[in-house]
């Protein structure tokens, strides 16, 4: 990254066991598929800070549920449909 950026872009891998659904509970045991995921953390000044984690859409098999995938959330990172970072709330 060159000294004239403004924006600074962290990826990162989140190497944690499958997320847990939303509205059951249980612990995935198939992963439907990985993306990036794109969030505005606090400016390091004088640059913009943008987090992008790559994250699992696991599978709900749960057949009393609605829900059929879900996205895991990384712990002190991320919420449910924020695109933002917990952080920049704080």
């Amino acid at each position: 990254m060159n000294g004239s950026s403004s924006v600074l872009v962290v990826d990162a891998v989140w190497p944690a066991r499958p997320g847990r659904c939303l509205d059951c509970g249980e612990q995935a045991r198939r992963v439907h598929s990985t993306y990036q995921h794109t969030l505005n953390e606090r400016p390091l000044d004088p640059r913009q800070v943008i987090v992008r984690p790559r994250v699992r859409r696991h599978f709900c098999d749960r057949k009393s549920w609605s829900r059929k995938t879900f996205v895991e959330q990384v712990p002190g990172l991320s919420e449910r449909r924020r695109r933002s970072s917990t952080g920049l709330t704080g």
